[in-house]
């Protein structure tokens, strides 16, 4: 016996219908599971960092100076942040470092004696690739602080003076002459730094790096510069 729509109206009152009463609560179902897989998508910590820093060089006990800029991307694998235990980021950082002396000669006469100076010219260029692990030991409270550790491989560019040679001629004009020596070549070696960062806007962040690094061939180098960053 066919379903007379009038049996469901009543007092001016619409009544659904048993058919579209069973979509409704699908679609309700639906809606439900679609919020609440927005809302833990919004209260998720974003756990990716993409770092730019850039810096003053030193090589050695400060005889070369240079600079040095890098880019990192790393991911925290901490899920629940807690004291000794607020992030730890695994990533890599690309970064490139050049370091120079650049060749100067000074000719002075002292009680009638002329005195010739000069010094060598030196550079060092490397790029390098760096496996690091962050360790951010401190919750909530300087939270930015932290200490990252890691094996370190790259390229260096490495020209010296072998050989300097001056020469003077009856005008008193002095000519200099120099031969440079090219040592390159692949290394490894291993990078510590530290530093501390700061939240500048809701997934940026800035702040300042202390770097510490060494290679087979022993070129210990420091380096001081900032770091800005954006979290995604």
């Amino acid at each position: 016996m066919p379903i007379s729509v009038k049996q469901y109206i009543e007092k001016e009152d619409i009544v659904i219908l048993p058919q579209q009463d069973k979509y409704m609560k699908l679609a309700i179902f639906f809606l439900g599971v679609v919020s609440m897989i927005a809302a833990n998508a919004q209260q998720r910590p974003k756990e990716n960092w993409l770092k730019l820093s850039g810096g003053h060089v030193s090589l050695g006990t400060g005889d070369l100076l240079g600079y040095s800029v890098a880019v990192e991307f790393s991911h925290n694998t901490v899920k629940n942040p807690a004291w000794g235990k607020d992030k730890l980021l695994l990533g890599g950082e690309f970064i490139f470092e050049s370091s120079v002396i650049n060749p100067a000669m000074r000719a002075e006469s002292v009680g009638g004696i002329a005195t010739i100076s000069l010094n060598s010219f030196a550079q060092v260029a490397s790029s390098l690739l760096w496996a690091k692990a962050s360790y951010y030991p401190i919750h909530r409270i300087l939270n930015g602080f932290h200490i990252s550790l890691g094996p370190t491989m790259g390229y260096s560019d490495r020209t010296f003076t072998e050989l300097s040679t001056i020469s003077i001629d009856v005008l008193g004009n002095i000519t200099r002459r120099v031969t440079l020596l090219y040592d390159n070549g692949f290394t490894i070696g291993y990078r510590v730094s530290t530093g501390i960062e700061f939240p500048v806007a809701k997934k940026y962040m800035a702040g300042f790096r202390l770097d510490w690094s060494n290679n087979q061939l022993g070129e210990i180098k420091t380096l001081a510069g900032l770091r800005l960053g954006i979290n995604f």
